[in-house]
């Protein structure tokens, strides 16, 4: 009944949700670097430091873009994402390409973005973007 009549939430395999209006989005891809067992550390600095992470991504020189949605919110989406690959022969997206991958974060505001940008440098896991991937967007 609530849904019917509230617009914004929507319902998920974990509950309801509100959504968020698209002029209160604020969004930042990182690309970072790091081997498979910091994946939990580098997880946890982004929420807890207010953002979500809506996917992971890899550019690939020769199949291109690779993205999959993971919708992480708390430590124990990070717990539960991390179990799935116990006792499985699947590895993380970012082994296909060393360690680098990217991920889309989402937080209440720019300043968020900016302290996890912040912590993920003071960590380690920021990656510079290589020649190629500048030309692909458009940064010089």
């Amino acid at each position: 009944v609530i849904r019917a009549y509230t617009p914004g939430i929507a319902s998920t395999s974990r509950g309801y949700i509100m959504i968020k209006g698209e002029e209160n989005l604020h969004q930042k891809e990182f690309k970072v670097f790091h081997p498979s067992e910091k994946t939990k550390d580098e997880l946890f600095i982004i929420v807890d430091h207010g953002g979500k992470i809506k996917n992971v991504s890899i550019s690939h020189r020769v199949y291109g873009r690779i993205s999959v949605d993971l919708d992480i919110r708390s430590r124990q989406d990070v717990l539960d994402f991390l179990q799935m690959f116990t006792g499985s022969k699947s590895k993380y997206l970012g082994e296909v390409t060393s360690g680098y991958h990217y991920h889309l974060v989402e937080a209440d505001n720019e300043s968020r973005l900016d302290l996890i940008e912040k912590k993920l440098d003071e960590a380690g896991f920021l990656a510079p973007l290589s020649a190629w991937e500048k030309e692909e967007s458009g940064i010089e």
